[in-house]
């Protein structure tokens, strides 16, 4: 049991322990059912998330009354992130009070960044976190069951079942199927450990049956690398899924990939150039939420050779339009903090030294900020809220 300095009830034996114990690991546990919940309801996610900034900042009053400072004013990383925020946010806020419209097609935008210093503020034990990655993993696996039996026999004309939007139905199930490989060797010899290998064995099928190209290949080509690691059984156990994944994919993901492999112009590619196009011009605090719809060119809508996108496909570009230049850098020093804390703790537990949370939590958050890179992540209600989470535990203290 760890030494904390949060109080707990004074003249009750163990209750300091037992109180700090649990004000520090109730956040931790909270990320894990809001992972959980998301593959099945965003309103259940953003409740979570709630829940979530309550249990922080019942700690966080707590060590205060004992004298004792935030968490995130301890490490240098944390410090400059807690400072990048406060430009982030505040910018955000300004966009939005100055938009040319008045629409905000995701409020929720504007409290989500709330999430990373209140886990910042939380000591985060590799353990703890280990329990809250089992939980989401069986969310993911639970909803990849039904995924499948639902969609049995999918044709492509019909559309996959999913309880939240399809691209972020498929980046939850990455995350999942990612923590399910990385998580049986850290977890300790009880019966049933390799039960999260069996929950990525469903996620990729489920992936796959969506149809969407990205979170395909980025689990196939990350499962593989972790497989490889994991000894000559778990790579060909591996191999073999992805060859029934192969058997079964649906038509439209072939059709997708047909498109890309024949050299094709994707409308992606029109987006960034009209995007990049304006970014020069862009005022201080953006055009407002919901700027790719008001200021892409008439021209543009033209050359889009599929269904026109909806947002402007990269978070740090929707980031300078939407919310302008200061809120764009600091978001990308956001990300260039937790890529670098990130591969800090992933290098160390290469080095056969201790498994950290940040090497943990940080692999899931480099494959959420790439797909932030060909989408967006940022300004979107669920996985919005799973970028601030898990930067928030990439860049927490050890406990």
């Amino acid at each position: 049991m760890r030494s904390t300095s949060v109080p707990g009830t004074p003249g009750v034996p163990g209750a300091e322990t037992f109180h700090a114990v649990w004000i520090d690991d109730l956040p931790v546990y909270l990320c894990g059912v809001l992972g959980a919940v998301s593959f099945w309801s965003t309103a259940l996610a953003e409740i979570t998330a709630v829940l979530i900034l309550a249990a922080a900042a019942a700690r966080a009053l707590i060590s205060l009354r004992a004298g004792v400072p935030p968490e995130f004013c301890r490490t240098r990383p944390s410090r400059i992130a807690f400072l990048l925020l406060a430009v982030y946010a505040p910018a955000t806020v300004v966009s939005v009070l100055l938009a040319q419209s008045p629409f905000l097609r995701n409020p929720s935008i504007l409290w989500h960044p709330l999430l990373l210093p209140a886990l910042m503020c939380a000591a985060v034990r590799p353990s703890t976190l280990r329990r809250a990655g089992v939980i989401f993993i069986a969310g993911g696996a639970a909803s990849s069951v039904v995924t499948l039996a639902v969609n049995f026999g999918w044709s492509s004309a019909a559309g996959p079942f999913t309880f939240t939007g399809l691209t972020t139905y498929a980046d939850l199930l990455v995350l999942a199927g990612t923590a399910g490989l990385s998580l049986p060797g850290a977890l300790p010899p009880v019966p049933f450990r390799s039960w999260p290998l069996a929950a990525s064995a469903l996620v990729l099928p489920a992936i796959a049956w969506t149809g969407e190209r990205a979170p395909v290949v980025a689990l196939a080509g990350v499962g593989t690398v972790r497989a490889a690691g994991g000894g000559r059984r778990l790579f060909v156990a591996w191999l073999c899924i992805v060859a029934a994944c192969v058997a079964i994919i649906p038509r439209v993901f072939t059709e997708k990939m047909d498109w890309l492999m024949s050299g094709r112009q994707i409308d992606r590619y029109v987006v960034w150039e009209e995007g990049l196009r304006l970014a020069p011009a862009a005022p201080l605090f953006g055009y407002g939420p919901g700027s790719f719809a008001r200021v892409l060119p008439l021209d543009a809508w033209g050359k889009f050779m599929q269904r026109p996108p909806a947002s402007w496909h990269n978070d740090l570009l929707e980031t300078w339009l939407d919310s302008g230049p200061l809120a764009a850098v600091a978001l990308g020093g956001l990300l260039v903090a937790g890529a670098v804390q990130a591969l800090r703790g992933l290098s160390a537990s290469a080095r056969g030294r201790r498994r950290s949370a940040a090497g943990e939590a940080g692999l899931l958050f480099m494959i959420l900020a790439l797909f932030g890179a060909v989408g967006s992540v940022v300004t979107t209600s669920v996985l919005g809220m799973a970028f601030w989470v898990l930067l928030g535990l990439t860049l927490a203290p050890p406990a």
